[in-house]
């Protein structure tokens, strides 16, 4: 893993602060790619949703997935996906009878970032960055039923 190293009297900038993190972050990262991890490893399974069956799905809760950057994709609670729609708005309903759609549902890493603070030069940012996801939906094109 690469470091950095202060020393007695440094004057320790915000970028040099923000390095010896992101080189810790990024070791964490190696080692998920370097083990092969990829995918969902828990959780995050889509069930019909209930109490009635709709155009979406739940999925459960936590769940836990790595990405091909090796960053850690995370699911705190359980999620209702609306899959009436795909990631762009547009529906997915099937217009001909006869023909069915295939939809795919992805989990991709993002920063939820929270806890806002004033720095020296009063302005906002967020103190917290921590692991997310976002539910993303993909949509095929229509085809014949049992050949789409």
């Amino acid at each position: 893993m690469d470091r950095v190293r202060w020393f007695f009297d440094q004057l320790v900038t915000e970028g040099e602060m923000n390095l010896a993190f992101d080189q810790v972050e990024d070791a964490d990262r190696n080692l998920a790619s370097d083990l092969g991890l990829l995918g969902i490893i828990s959780g995050a399974v889509a069930v019909p949703h209930q109490p009635l069956a709709d155009l979406s799905i739940d999925l459960t809760a936590p769940g836990r997935a790595y990405d091909r950057a090796g960053r850690r994709v995370f699911l705190p609670a359980s999620v209702t996906v609306n899959l009436a729609v795909d990631a762009t708005g547009v529906p997915t309903e099937v217009l001909v009878p006869g023909q069915e759609r295939w939809l795919s549902v992805f989990l991709r890493f993002i920063r939820v970032e929270h806890d806002p603070r004033t720095d020296g030069n009063s302005q906002q940012v967020n103190f917290r960055q921590d692991e997310g996801a976002e539910v993303i939906v993909r949509q095929a094109p229509e085809g014949p039923a049992g050949a789409a």
